[in-house]
C-alpha cells in the first residue's frame, strides 16, 4: 500500500508535480538526484521517440522536399512544458498539456548522440517506466502534434498529419511497424514497416505510398531504401501503371516549370517506372542530381499546338541519369508519316535542352500540309511536294527565359540520291530550320531533275517576313530529245524578293547550243509581280542567228530581225514542243494582231489590244491565265465600263473551258458555246473595231469567209449603244453554223430574233414594251404600248414595218406644235379633244411603212389610230441633217354619231362614206421643233381624205411585205415563213 505524498520536481526549464492523495499546493519543491537521472533517461528515450516519429510521419518524402535536416532535431533542445501531471499505478501515466521543442538550427553546440545500444537500453526503461503517455500539443518546431503512446502503440496527428504505429523492440534491433500514415497536404498515405539495427547502426524502411489513393490521380508503388549511421540515405522505387502525372506535379510544386511544359497535351494508358537514388541526410535536394529510373510509357499520343495533329506511339521507354533524359521508340506516325526518333533532355531539372535524331518517311497528306501551313504562317504551300519524302533529322531545342521556344533543326541528308518525287532528287546537303522564327536555310544541298539538270541550292527563307534568297548552282542542262544541252561551264540562278509580292531572278550568262546553234544570252533579269500575275522578262541576246531550221523532215526558213521593230517573222512553222512533263509560256505586254478584226491601223497596238498570258503545258493538256487590256471599252460590268479582261482556263482532250472574268464563261467540245452572265454591252465601243478606215481589203471588199460553229448564251445584261442609249435583257442566244447565224434576244418582255448570212440580216421584234423603246431611244414622251417590227436589209440598207398599239406620246416638240397649231385655228378646234390635247396623243393601234438608205429615212406610209383622231401620211427622214418632210392628215372620227346619224343626208354629206372629218398637214423643217402649215384658206372643211378611206388592214400589209422580200429560192422562203 502507497502512502500519500507528493513532490515538484524542477528539472532545467521543465517543472512537474508528482502527487498521491495529497493537494498539489501542499507538495514540496526538491531536487533529488536520483529524480535528475530518471529524467534524463525519460526525455532522451522520448526524443529518440520523437525522432522515429518525424521520419516515420514524413517519410523520404518529407526529407527531400520539406527540407527537414534530421540531424538537427538530434542536436540540444531546450523543451518548455506548461505542466506535466503523473499517475503511479504498475507503471507511470503521464498527461501533459503542452511540450514545445524549438528546432535551433545555428546553435554551434555539438549534440551528443547516444550510441545504438544505449537506444535500446533508454527504449527499454521507457517501456518498463511508462504505461501511458499523453501529450495534448507537441511543437516541434513550427509542427504541432496530438500523441498518444500506450502498450507499444504511438498515434500521433494533427490537422494534416495521422500517423499509427506500433513499435517493438529487442536488445539488439528497434522495429517500428507502420499501420497508416497520412499526409493530407500532398494527399500522400503509406504503410510499411522501419527497421532500426544497433550492430549496424542503420535504419531500413520499406514503404507501400501511395499519392491520391483510389482516384484517377493515384500514383503507388514500392518504396524501400536505408539511412546508414544517420548520414547517407539510399532510396529504390518501383510503381504500379500510373495513369496520369498531374498528381505528382501538385506535390512536387511544379504547375510552373519545366516539369510540367505541354504535358496536359500528352496521353497515355499508364506509365511504369523504376528508379533509386542517394543523398547525404543533410542535403536532401541532392536526391534529384542522383535519381536514376528507367521504365515505359504505352499507347501515347501527344499535341503540339491544340490545332494540330497527335504524333501517336505504341511504347515509348525512357531512361532518366544524371539529370539527363533519353527516349526510345520503335516508332512514332504522325498522319500517314513514320519516324524513328531517339531524344535526349539534358538538364531537365533546371534547364531544358532537347537533341532529337529522327529517320524515316514523311509523307505530306492532309495532316503534314496542315502542320508546314500552321507554322509557316503560309495560306498555300507554293510548291508541290513529292508523295515520299526520306527523313534524316537532327533537332536541338533549347528551353529557357520563361520557357520560350528556340528551335534550331539540321536535316543532314544521305550521301547517295534520295527520290523526293518521280522526277526529283535530293543529297547530301544541309538544311536548318530555326523556331519560333520560321526561318530555312540551305547549303549546297545536290538535286537533279530527271536526266536534264543537275545542281544544288543554297540560301534562306524567311517565312513570316515572306522572303528568300536562294542561289542554285547549275552545272548541267541538257534534253537529248530536243537536242538541246548547255555548254557553260555552270549556271549561276538567283531568287530572291518577297514571295507574297514580288520574286526577282537572275541569271549569269550562258551559252546553249539547240540542233547544232549556238545561242549565247547575257545576263537576264526576270521580274515576277505576283499579286497582278504580271512577269517582265529582260533577256540579253549576244548571238541568235540561223537561216533555217529543220521541223518535221521540213526545212523551213526563218528570217530574223533585230532592230528597233524587233519583230520575228516565221511564215512556216509547226512542231511539238515538249519539255519534260510541263511547259510555261508567258508572253509579256502581249501585241495581237487580228486578221479579221483589224484594229492595228487606227489604234497603237500597246493600247489597243495588250496584256500578259502564261500558258502551262502538262501531259498534252493546257491551261493558261494571264490579263488583256484593250482600249475600247466595249463591255460593263456593274454599270461600269472595263477594258482589262482576266483569263483563266484549260484545254484538256481537245475540249475548252474558258473563263473571263468570272462572267464570261467559253467552252469548245466539238463546237464552240460562250456563257456571258451579267455582262453588258458598249456598243459605242464596239463600233470603234470597224469603222471603215480601220477596215481591211478583205472586209471592204466582203472577201471575208469565216464559217464559225459557235453557240453563244448571255444571260441578264445590258446593251450600250452610247454613253445615253441602253438595252436591257434577260437572255441572248447567238447560234453559228457555217455561213449562216441566228440570235435570238429575250427582253423583260417579248422577243427579238434575227439571222444574219454575210452582210445580209432578217429579223423581228413582238411585243416589245414602251419602256425598252424609252432606254434604247432615250426618248421619255412615250407611256405604255406594245410594239411590233418586221425589217430585212444588207449592211446600213434596210427596209421595214413597224406596228405599235395602245400607247400615249406626250411632251415632244412635234405633238406640241401640232396642238399649237390646232388652237390657233377654230375651224380646228372640234379636233381638241381628249384623245389629241395637251396632255398627249391617245394611240390605239397603228403602223409605219419605212425604207432607209444611208442616213435618209424614206416614210412610205403610216397610219395611226387614235380614240377620237386618225393619223394618216407619208415623208422623208433625213438623220444626217436631222431634218424631215412629212404630209400629215389628220381626220376626226365620228365624234357627233349621236346627232348626225339621225340625218342621213347630212351625214353623207359631211361625214363622207368613213364618216370623218379632215384636214391636211405639211410638217417640215428641224425634227427637234419642225414647222407646220395647212390648206385650210383655201377650204375651211375639206371633204374626206383619201387616207380615211383606206381601210386598216394588217395581215395584207404583212402579205405585201413578204412578197417585197422578193425571194427566189422555196427553201429560203420556206425558212422565212418559219422564221416569222
Amino acid at each position: 500500500m502507497i502512502e500519500p505524498f507528493g513532490i515538484y520536481i524542477s528539472f532545467g526549464s521543465v517543472n512537474c508535480s508528482v502527487r498521491y492523495g495529497v493537494k498539489e499546493s501542499d507538495i514540496t519543491k526538491i531536487t533529488p538526484t536520483i529524480a535528475v537521472d530518471i529524467f534524463k533517461i525519460l526525455f532522451s528515450t522520448l526524443y529518440l521517440l520523437i525522432d522515429i516519429l518525424i521520419l516515420s510521419l514524413f517519410g523520404v518524402g518529407y526529407l527531400l522536399y520539406v527540407g527537414i535536416d534530421i540531424s538537427s532535431i538530434l542536436k540540444k533542445y531546450h523543451i518548455e512544458n506548461n505542466r506535466c501531471f503523473i499517475q503511479l499505478k504498475d507503471s507511470i501515466y503521464l498527461d501533459i498539456d503542452t511540450i514545445s521543442i524549438p528546432v535551433e538550427t545555428n546553435s554551434s553546440e555539438e549534440t551528443k548522440i547516444p550510441s545504438p545500444y544505449q537506444i535500446l537500453e533508454y527504449i527499454d526503461i521507457f517501456k518498463l517506466l511508462f504505461g501511458e503517455i499523453t501529450i495534448h500539443n507537441l511543437k516541434i518546431g513550427d509542427i504541432a502534434l496530438n500523441l498518444h503512446y500506450s502498450k507499444d502503440r504511438l498515434i500521433a496527428e494533427n490537422r494534416d498529419y495521422y500517423l499509427d504505429t506500433t513499435i517493438l523492440n529487442s536488445d539488439r534491433t528497434l522495429l517500428v511497424r507502420i499501420d497508416r500514415a497520412e499526409t493530407k497536404k500532398f494527399h500522400l498515405s503509406t504503410n510499411g514497416s522501419i527497421l532500426f539495427r544497433a550492430d549496424t547502426n542503420s535504419t531500413i524502411f520499406a514503404l507501400n505510398p501511395s499519392i491520391y489513393p483510389n482516384s484517377y490521380k493515384e500514383i503507388s508503388g514500392k518504396l524501400v531504401g536505408e539511412i546508414a549511421n544517420f548520414q547517407n540515405v539510399d532510396i529504390f522505387f518501383k510503381s504500379q501503371k500510373i495513369r496520369t502525372l498531374s498528381g505528382l506535379f501538385e506535390i512536387l510544386q511544379l504547375g510552373q516549370g519545366a516539369w510540367t511544359w505541354g504535358v496536359d497535351r500528352a496521353k497515355y494508358d499508364h506509365i511504369q517506372l523504376s528508379a533509386i537514388t542517394h543523398f547525404p541526410i543533410s542535403q536532401p535536394h541532392r536526391a534529384l542530381e542522383n535519381l536514376e529510373a528507367i521504365g515505359h510509357i504505352s499507347n501515347i499520343s501527344y499535341i503540339f499546338q491544340p490545332k494540330l495533329f497527335p504524333v501517336k506511339s505504341d511504347r515509348i521507354d525512357f531512361h532518366l541519369k544524371n539529370s539527363n533524359l533519353y527516349l526510345y521508340s520503335q516508332l512514332l506516325r504522325y498522319g500517314n508519316s513514320k519516324v524513328i526518333p531517339e531524344v535526349e533532355i539534358t538538364d531537365i531539372f533546371s534547364k531544358l535542352h532537347l537533341y532529337l535524331h529522327a529517320k524515316g518517311d514523311l509523307q505530306p497528306d492532309e495532316v503534314l500540309q496542315k502542320t508546314i501551313l500552321y507554322y509557316s504562317g503560309l495560306k498555300k504551300i507554293p510548291l508541290q511536294l513529292p508523295d515520299h519524302i526520306p527523313t534524316d533529322y537532327y533537332y536541338d531545342m533549347k528551353l529557357y527565359d520563361d520557357f520560350r521556344i528556340r528551335f534550331f533543326a539540321d536535316v543532314h541528308l544521305p550521301k547517295e540520291p534520295t527520290k523526293l518525287r518521280k522526277d526529283i532528287q535530293i543529297w547530301n546537303g544541309e538544311i536548318t530550320y530555326l523556331f519560333p522564327q520560321n526561318y530555312l536555310t540551305t547549303n549546297r544541298t545536290k538535286f537533279q531533275y530527271r536526266n536534264i539538270t543537275t545542281g544544288d541550292i543554297t540560301g534562306w527563307v524567311d517565312l513570316p517576313n515572306k522572303k528568300i534568297d536562294i542561289g542554285l548552282n547549275i552545272s548541267k542542262l541538257e534534253k537529248q530529245d530536243m537536242n538541246i544541252s548547255m555548254k557553260s561551264p555552270r549556271l549561276l540562278t538567283r531568287v530572291a524578293g518577297e514571295f507574297n509580292r514580288s520574286i526577282n531572278i537572275q541569271l549569269s550568262p550562258l551559252n546553249i547550243q539547240y540542233q547544232n546553234i549556238d545561242i549565247n544570252l547575257s545576263d537576264t533579269n526576270i521580274s515576277y509581280q505576283i499579286p497582278r500575275s504580271k512577269i517582265a522578262i529582260d533577256l540579253g541576246i549576244d548571238k541568235f542567228q540561223f537561216s533555217e531550221i529543220n521541223i518535221s523532215n521540213e526545212r523551213v526558213p526563218i528570217y530574223i530581225q533585230l532592230g528597233e521593230e524587233k519583230n520575228i517573222s516565221i511564215p512556216k512553222l509547226a512542231t511539238y514542243i515538249d519539255i519534260g512533263k510541263k511547259v510555261y509560256i508567258t508572253l509579256k505586254d502581249l501585241a495581237l494582231f487580228l486578221k479579221y478584226l483589224p484594229i492595228s491601223k487606227k489604234y497603237p497596238i500597246s493600247q489597243t489590244f495588250g496584256g500578259d498570258i502564261r500558258v502551262e503545258i502538262e501531259d498534252n493538256n493546257i491551261s493558261y491565265s494571264g490579263s488583256i487590256n484593250i482600249a475600247q471599252k466595249i463591255l460593263k460590268l456593274s454599270d461600269k465600263a472595263i477594258s482589262s479582261f482576266h483569263i483563266n482556263g484549260s484545254v484538256v482532250d481537245g475540249n475548252i473551258e474558258s473563263e473571263v472574268n468570272n462572267h464570261i464563261f467559253f467552252s469548245k467540245d466539238g463546237k464552240i458555246e460562250i456563257y456571258i452572265d451579267e455582262v453588258d454591252f458598249n456598243l459605242s465601243g464596239i463600233d470603234d473595231f470597224v469603222v471603215e478606215e480601220n477596215k481591211t481589203e478583205e472586209e471592204k471588199n466582203g472577201s471575208i469567209n469565216i464559217d464559225p460553229e459557235i453557240d453563244v448564251y448571255i444571260k441578264d445584261g445590258t446593251i450600250y449603244l452610247d454613253d445615253n442609249h441602253s438595252f436591257p435583257f434577260e437572255y441572248i442566244f447567238v447560234n453559228g453554223r457555217g455561213k449562216d447565224i441566228y440570235i435570238n434576244i429575250t427582253p423583260h418582255r417579248g422577243e427579238i430574233v434575227a439571222k444574219v448570212t454575210g452582210k445580209k440580216y432578217i429579223a423581228k421584234a413582238t411585243n416589245i414594251s414602251g419602256s425598252l423603246i424609252q432606254k434604247i431611244s432615250n426618248f421619255y414622251g412615250i407611256s405604255g404600248g406594245d410594239f411590233n417590227l418586221y425589217i430585212k436589209g444588207e449592211g446600213e440598207n434596210l427596209e421595214g414595218l413597224l406596228q405599235l398599239r395602245r400607247l400615249k406620246i406626250k411632251n415632244i416638240g412635234l405633238v406640241n406644235n401640232i396642238l399649237a397649231f390646232i388652237n390657233t385655228i377654230p375651224a380646228l378646234m372640234t379636233f381638241s379633244r381628249p384623245g389629241f390635247n395637251h396632255n398627249g396623243l391617245r394611240i390605239m393601234a397603228g403602223y409605219v411603212d419605212f425604207a432607209k438608205v444611208g442616213d435618209i429615212v424614206k416614210i412610205e406610209k403610216f397610219d395611226i389610230r387614235g380614240e377620237n383622231i386618225n393619223l394618216f401620211g407619208d415623208g422623208v427622214v433625213d438623220l444626217g441633217k436631222m431634218k424631215l418632210d412629212i404630209n400629215l392628215n389628220i381626220s376626226a372620227m365620228k365624234y357627233y354619231d349621236r346627232v348626225i346619224a339621225n340625218i342621213p343626208i347630212a351625214n353623207y354629206l359631211i361625214l363622207g362614206d368613213d364618216g370623218s372629218i379632215s384636214t391636211m398637214l405639211k410638217i417640215e423643217g428641224n425634227i427637234s421643233n419642225p414647222n407646220i402649215s395647212t390648206n385650210i384658206p383655201n377650204e375651211l372643211i375639206s371633204a374626206p381624205s383619201e387616207f380615211g378611206r383606206r381601210i386598216y388592214n394588217l395581215p395584207n400589209r404583212l402579205l405585201q411585205f413578204f412578197k417585197s422580200l422578193n425571194i427566189i429560192d422555196e427553201e429560203d422562203r420556206e425558212s422565212v415563213r418559219e422564221f416569222f
